[in-house]
Formats: structure tokens, sequence, C-alpha cells
């Protein structure tokens, strides 16, 4: 049998959503100018928090009409990012709707441009979305549009919005109506001509080049001491028109996107260039990640040139006003043309609304010549609407300059070249513009010279749409090592994944020549005692296998600047925190091998044999021990009860006692009344033989109980996930054993959540190579083969929403895949804290050793509390927490 895991999106999204609640939230975001075309999303965002229930008036004083009335009202929400001040226009007009049919209420959440470029898919492919939204990467996201054609006027809106309907149609669909664009945009320059006339420098008026307005805009910021000549916003939609003017094709003669080209490249060394020389400001370009403005800069009178685009308009008329005069100037010439990009914004309805006619009645409504022509008016934005383009708009602006910028941007229409309208049209023209925009940065920051930036945008292209489209990446022959390289990779297995793990390495080697993976397999304690020792001494290995994630980030190499950033953003998320030191939000330290879950193992035959009936409720620790030493008793097994000797394991079961392990301002406490009751059932059942002595008391370090469990030594055995695998292997068919749920407390029944990454050191003497071989492991073809021979939990979004079909035969494994998966949804909180506690090994080791000195009779147990708290103050302290 192969077993196919389900319910993985859940099992994810709520690691993620737990684990931003023990990292105390996130920061509070504010809102951006947005462009006119959306960058690819890089980190997993939580559902839109639901607007709470409004009180019901009390009965005697509502007429039953209105409490009908209040029960039959539909609550839409839209999602609605804002240039200026449209999001204000939006809402007088959803006031009006809403006074137009009052069973209908539209709450809008305004939120940040970065919000619908990185998070809003991320909702949209958990289902879990808004009803309506606003949003710029048309072709990327519309697969989750909803064809609202049976609620409207469909001639209506073929004869006023059809040459843009096709850009939200699904591949294939060509007559459907998925949205409507909110405006129609146009790149281009806008300047500071207050500086130009201070400076006396004259504004050209024909067809200047690129690199004349550079020289010009540098005199005039040399002449006035303003701060930098030119900016451009960060993204690669904006960089776009200026390298078609210099040439750039984009595509092949087939249409494929073919990036380095003379052009590209031309119009790429201007950009690194202007930086090199202070041109332009390092900060926007450098000094970010994802999409950056630079509109602050220019409304602070800092540049003196702007490249950025029409939607700028409304802001600049309300935030400059008489500051300084301001203009749109035509786009810059190349020698190819004279060129910037179109695009836009679009209202969209979403599939997974649970009331299509209602949203199709508010997009009719919004859609309305009249209605539109009111937004548009009011936000100085051009509609995508044919009849108010031939009736024309009077702007409600007294602002000269808003009005000459709206004049300049439409007389560019004609201008635009159509390259641009091909690549705006290009269903993943996000991934040229995330990959410009980022090895592009690279280059700037000196990380890759400018022939490895134009190898890795289109390397980052095509692996993009391969993804995307389910198609294999037609790799080009690797480029061996000028010199054979070796790397040596630390490693421990819990089953057969050392095994599986040089199956994969030898195929890499086969495809990377001039590379070799040589593979140190060792006990799991050397990767928790002597690895970090290596590590310190700066003698570690290449690559390692860990778990103390925190605890070691500090040694590890962050490979962002070797591998395409998009991939692993969009697939390790949520869990590429665990890896990153203190303050880095955004390097790449290392991908997950699994994801793991404890909980209690145990040997089913045994019970049988005993005639005693496993539990199906929530039965106690307390229960299941002496459940445990009836079957110990009636079948002569050694002993009843064992569990690993860490205080990892210890902790699900302490928590669900009551252990909170923090105090109110979340600095570790051990002593509680939860922690001790725990601690005194561990003693008690080593010293009532329930517990074999050698494990805690007999070791040091960590000391694992599996090959007594396999060898039919223990009833019941505390353990975690990562063991099926070898337990489908070790065991066969010598006795049933199962997993089952973790066993109560009077506070919870939970284990701890956890894994194991492989990390790349950043002692390494080949990072380009590492960082090969990490992306090679990372994606997912293969990290599917290694989750399905291993029988691991991959910590990978890609595999969560496809599932994986595991290597199996074996009941018992299938069986124990399904309880762990749904012992997530009972973790409690304080686990996940514990978890994600930078310093959790103090509090792991000092549990571990000290209550092995309790089970030795070397300490009482109030002296082991105290011990415990002062050797976790001291680990921290030392560790510089």
């Amino acid at each position: 049998m192969r077993f196919k895991l389900t319910h993985y999106t859940r099992l994810l999204l709520l690691l993620a959503a737990l684990l931003l609640v023990a990292c105390g939230g996130g920061a509070t975001e504010t809102e951006e100018t947005a462009p006119a075309v959306e960058e690819a999303p890089a980190e997993e965002a939580a559902p839109a928090e639901e607007a709470p229930a409004e009180e019901a008036a009390p009965a005697e004083e509502a007429p039953a009409a209105e409490e009908a009335m209040a029960e039959d009202v539909v609550e839409l929400r839209m999602t609605w990012y804002s240039d200026g001040s449209e999001d204000v226009v939006m809402r007088d007009l959803l006031d009006r709707f809403e006074a137009e049919h009052p069973n209908i209420k539209v709450v809008m959440d305004v939120v940040a441009y970065n919000t619908i470029l990185e998070n809003l898919p991320i909702q949209l492919a958990a289902g879990e979305g808004p009803d309506l939204a606003r949003v710029t990467n048309l072709g990327g996201l519309s697969e989750y549009f909803l064809d609202i054609s049976p609620y409207v006027d469909t001639a209506y809106w073929e004869s006023n919005f059809g040459p843009f309907l096709n850009w939200m149609r699904p591949a294939g669909d060509t007559s459907g109506i998925y949205g409507m664009m909110t405006q129609l945009t146009v790149t281009g320059p806008y300047i500071n001509k207050t500086l130009f006339d201070q400076a006396g420098v004259e504004v050209p008026t024909g067809d200047t080049t690129w690199e004349e307005w550079a020289d010009l805009s540098r005199q005039v910021a040399e002449a006035t001491g303003t701060d930098f000549a030119m900016a451009m916003d960060r993204t690669g939609h904006r960089f776009a028109g200026p390298a078609i003017s210099q040439g750039a094709k984009y595509f092949d003669a087939n249409g494929n996107p073919a990036i380095a080209d003379d052009g590209f490249r031309a119009m790429s060394q201007m950009l690194v260039d202007w930086h090199a020389d202070g041109t332009m400001p390092l900060d926007v370009w450098a000094g970010s990640s994802g999409y950056a403005p630079a509109n602050e800069l220019f409304v602070n009178g800092q540049i003196v040139l702007y490249m950025s685009g029409s939607w700028q308009i409304g802001q600049f008329a309300s935030t400059i006003g008489d500051a300084f005069d301001w203009q749109v100037i035509p786009n810059p010439c190349g020698p190819a043309a004279c060129s910037g990009m179109p695009g836009g914004a679009a209202l969209v309805p979403l599939k997974d609304t649970e009331h299509p006619e209602e949203v199709g009645m508010l997009m009719d409504y919004l859609a309305q010549e009249d209605v539109l022509r009111e937004f548009s008016a009011r936000t100085l934005f051009i509609p995508g609407h044919l009849g108010l383009a031939e009736a024309g708009i009077a702007y409600e602006t007294d602002v000269e300059a808003a009005a000459n910028a709206l004049s300049a941007f439409v007389a560019q229409v004609p201008l635009l070249d159509q390259t641009a309208y091909d690549l705006q049209a290009y269903p993943f023209n996000f991934a040229i513009f995330n990959a410009t925009r980022d090895r592009l940065t690279q280059v700037i920051l000196g990380e890759l010279t400018m022939d490895e930036a134009m190898t890795r945008i289109q390397e980052d292209v095509d692996q993009a749409i391969a993804e995307a489209t389910g198609t294999a990446v037609v790799a080009a022959t690797p480029v061996p090592p000028a010199e054979p390289v070796e790397l040596r990779m630390t490693w421990y297995s819990d089953g057969t994944e050392d095994v599986v793990m040089r199956d994969l390495l030898d195929r890499f080697e086969a495809e990377n020549p001039g590379i070799t993976v040589v593979m140190d397999v060792v006990a799991y304690n050397t990767i928790l005692e002597n690895l970090p020792i290596q590590l310190a001494a700066g003698e570690g290995p290449d690559l390692a296998r860990v778990t103390n994630l925190g605890g070691l980030s500090e040694y590890f190499l962050d490979i962002s600047p070797y591998v395409n950033a998009g991939y692993w953003e969009d697939n390790f998320g949520p869990f590429l925190n665990w890896m990153r030191p203190a303050g880095d939000t955004s390097g790449i330290y290392g991908m997950m091998t699994q994801l793991t879950v404890t909980g209690p193992y145990i040997n089913k035959t045994l019970f049988d044999q005993a005639g005693v009936e496993v539990p199906t409720e929530d039965a106690t620790w307390e229960e299941w021990a002496e459940l445990s030493r009836q079957v110990a008793e009636a079948t002569g097994t050694d002993f009843a009860l064992a569990m690993d000797r860490t205080g990892h394991r210890f902790a699900g079961p302490a928590i669900s006692q009551g252990a909170m392990y923090f105090d109110a301002d979340g600095n570790p406490v051990i002593d509680d009344e939860g922690f001790r009751a725990m601690s005194q059932l561990l003693v008690d059942w080593h010293a009532d033989g329930t517990m074999p002595l050698d494990v805690w008391a007999g070791s040091s370090g960590y000391a694992p109980a599996n090959e007594m469990f396999v060898n039919g030594q223990v009833v019941m055995y505390m353990s975690g996930s990562w063991q099926i695998g070898q337990f489908a292997n070790t065991i066969g068919d010598a006795f049933d054993w199962q997993v089952v749920p973790n066993p109560c407390g009077p506070a919870a029944c939970t284990g701890m959540p956890g894994g194991a990454a492989l990390v790349p050191i950043k002692d390494t003497a080949h990072p380009a190579e590492v960082a090969r071989v990490m992306d090679f492991l990372a994606q997912e073809d293969v990290l599917r083969e290694f989750s399905a021979r291993t029988l691991f939990i991959p910590g990978h979004l890609g595999l969560a929403a496809s599932g994986v079909e595991y290597d199996t035969d074996l009941a018992a494994a299938s069986n124990a895949l399904s309880v762990f998966v749904a012992q997530v949804g009972e973790l409690s909180p304080v686990a996940f804290d514990l978890q994600a506690y930078p310093f959790n090994f103090a509090i792991f080791n000092a549990t571990r050793d000290r209550l092995t000195q309790v089970i030795l009779g070397e300490l009482t147990l109030d002296e082991a509390m105290v011990r415990i708290q002062e050797d976790v103050d001291q680990a921290i302290a030392e560790a510089g927490g």
C-alpha cells in the first residue's frame, strides 16, 4: 500500500500561524506607493482577520423584521491597496452601494501593496482569500478569479472593457468576465522642475537619451546640493522600459523569455554604474528586499529625476503641494525606442467567495460609467473603460502639475514599444521582473559579476516558469569548477535516511562533475556535543544536519546570493526564520529535512496478549503508566515505559501537566507545579521499575530507547515521528506497533513540534558549490523522493499542496503518519513557544541532567529545581542572551 498524506496544507498553515504567535507577531505594516505590476510573493501570511461581530440589540428592543433583515445581511470583504487617496474614494462609492443594497455590507481591508504582492497569493492558494481584491498580477493570479458573467450585463462589459478583459482571463478562456481595470498606467520619469530652474539647466524637449538625462540630472544635483541625481523604483517592471529602449527584446523568436542580450546588458550596466558613482541612492535597490519605491525621496526634494509611473500623480498632487514644481517628462530614449511600460491594477472577484451573486452585483455597480467616471476623476487615474475614453474625464484637480502630468502620460501611450506590450501581457512576467530586480541588486552589492547575474536571471526565470506550469526545468549542462571540489557533510540518521541521502548525492555528483560530497554519518550525540565545538573552532564541515537551529544559527551560511530566493521563500517560508540568526529577516540558511512531532509508540501485540484494551479517549499519563504496567506484568515484559533521555521529549508531558516554561515577560522560569508534577512522575517511574534506569540514569548526554522498543523490552515508548522509518524496517512483522495520541494532563494533551535541518556552514571554502548542493536537494522532486523513502513529513509548501505518496506497504507506518499529523492540531501554544525559543537547548539540557541526578539520589527535587533555573540562566548568559 502506498500512503498519501492529506490535510497537509492545514498542518503547515497551523505551524506557521502558531510560530508567529510564539515569536510575538509581526511588525505593523505601513502603506507604500505601489507599482503597476506585481512582484512574486516571499512570505506566508496569516489569513485576513475576521471583522468582530456586531452586538445584537436586546430582543425586546429589536422588531422582528429588523432581526430578520440582520440575519440576511451578506458581508463581503475587499482587500485594497492605495497609491494615494483612492481608498477614500472607493469607500465613498461602497457606502453609496450599501445604501442602495441594504442587505449587502462591504468591509474594506486597506493593506500595504507588499501585502498584495506577498501575502494575498498565499491566502488564495489556501482558499482563505477575501471576496474581492485589487491586484496587479493579472495573469499570474487569474486561476483564482471568479467569472461574473452570469450576474452582469456581459454586452456592456464587452463593449466597454473588451481590450482588457483578456488580461484577467485564465489560459484558454475567451469569454469569461473576471474583473475590471481600476486604472491603466504608464511608466515614466518625474523631475523636480524647481531644481532645474535653480541650477539654470534647461529641460530638454527633444528625444533625449538616458545617458544625457543622467548627466543633466547630475549637473542639477551638484549645482543645488541635492542628495541624488536619479532614482528608480526597485522593480524589474520599472527597469524594463529603459531596457527595451536600449534594445532588450526579452523573448526569442519562439516567444520564450531570453534575457541576456546587448540591450538588457547595456541598461543593466548603466543601473550598476549609477549606483556605484552616487548618481542613484543605494538605499532603494541595495538597502531593500522585494519591491521598494523611491517616492518619499522625490517628495522630500532629495532627487532630481525619479523613474516611476502615472499612478503617482494623485499622491504627488496631495503631498508635494507648492513645495516645488514637478512635471512628467517623456521617457528617455535608447538606440531602439523611447519607451516605458504599460500596466494597471484591477478589481477582481475571487472564486472561493460564498456569495458570488452579491459579488457580481458589487462589481457591476462599480463598473458603471458614471461611477467609474467619479472614481477616475477624484483619483486622477486613467480608466480602462472605452466609453470614458471617448467621452473624456474632467479630473478634479486645481494642481496644474497634475493636469499636465496626466496629459504627458497619455501622450506616452503611442510611443510604447511592442516589446513592452508583449512583456506586460506575458503571464509569467513576474518571474522576469523578480529575477531582474534581485540579481541586479547582487551586482550592485558586488555579490555577483554582470556575467554571473545574466546567467542567474535566465536560470531563475526558467525555474519559476517551470514551477508555475508544472513542467520540468531543462537544465543547462553545469559548468564544472575550475578545480575539483570536495565537500563534507556531517549527517546523523534515525533510520535509513543516510542511505537515501547518499543516493541523492550520487545523482547530484553525476549532474555536477567536479563536485564530490563526502558524507560523514555520525551518532546523534556527535551532532549535539561535538559539532558545536568544531563550529566554534572554525573546523566544522561544509554542511551538517542539525536540530538546534537557533542555538547554532551564528555558524550558518546565507546561500541567498547563490539560489533562487523566490523559490525558497515560496516553499520553505514559514520555516526559514527557524534558522536565521537574530535580526536577520531575509537570509536563507538551510532547509528542513523533516518536520517532527513527539508522541508515544506502543507494542500493540503485548496489549493483545495481556488482554488489555488500548484507550481511545483522553487517557492521562498516570492511566497509561498503570495500563502499561499491567501489560508488562501479564506478558513478562522488562519495562512498562521508556522515554528518550532529553528535555525535549520530557517537555510535552510537562506542558500537559501545566508547565509554562516562561513568565509573563517571556523569560524562562522552570519551577512551577506542572513541571514539578511531571518531574516527580519521571522520578517515581524510575524508582518503582516502570522505566529502565539504563536510559536516563545509565547514560550521559542524549540517549534514545528505540532499541529497547524494537527488541520488545518496552510496552510504551515516548519518542517521535522520526522513528517511523526505522521501525518500519527494523521491527518488520516481529510485533504490531502503533502510535497513540499524546497522553493528557490537567492542562493539555500535547507533544512537542520540531524537526531537523540541513544547513550550510559559513566557514566553508566553497560557498557556491555548497549552495548548489543545497539547491539540488531542495527541489520539489528531489525532496519528494527523500520524504517518500524516509517516511518523513517534509517542511516544503509545494509538497504540502501536492502531497507525498510514502513508499511503504506497512499499515503500521501509514497509520503512524496519520496519527502524528493529527497531533499537530493538539499541540499546546506553550510547546510552540518553547520550540521557537532560541535558547531552548539550555532548558532541555538542564532538565535532562538535573532530573537524572534526582533519579540517582544525588539531588532532591527541590535542589534540582533551583539548579535547573541556575543552569538555564547561566547558559543563556554565556550564549549572549
